[in-house]
């Protein structure tokens, strides 16, 4: 099983729901991976924003329980692969952090935080059409899968 962590800011809106979306699609597949979130400049235990919490459950989502984790709180060194929402998450996991560009996949997707429902559906959408690109630079990256 490969362990994947999606990092943003606060981990309430874009990485919880990139985390749902993709674990419930690994699960439906049967696919060996497992999903994380983590933001870069939060604290661990805030719940999911409800705007997310509504977009993931309207997308069929089962697995609803969330709490945020700070990046500092999560064993990096267990992660294979990383989903950044921005190039900038992107550079802090590799200047910050030390991981390898090449085990990281960049979503670049606005962030919804304060928008309205209709926005955070949106950005719901494009999460999910990265996390089939995601998966297929998996499956790239992995021929062993």
């Amino acid at each position: 099983m490969k362990n994947i962590l999606f990092v943003c800011t606060g981990n309430t809106c874009r990485s919880p729901m990139a985390e749902k979306i993709f674990n419930a699609i690994c699960s439906n597949r049967k696919l060996p991976y497992t999903a994380k979130s983590a933001g870069i400049c939060t604290v661990t235990g805030l719940p999911i924003s409800a705007n997310s919490f509504c977009v993931i459950k309207e997308m069929g989502v089962k697995d609803l329980s969330f709490a945020s984790a700070s990046i500092d709180d999560v064993s990096l060194s267990e992660i294979d692969y990383f989903g950044a929402m921005t190039d900038e998450h992107a550079d802090v996991l590799a200047q910050v952090y030390g991981i390898d560009r090449n085990r990281i996949f960049v979503f670049n997707v606005a962030d919804p935080y304060g928008g309205s429902l209709q926005r955070y559906e949106q950005c719901g959408n494009e999460i999910l059409e990265k996390v089939e690109e995601f998966l297929e630079f998996l499956g790239e990256e992995n021929d062993d899968n």
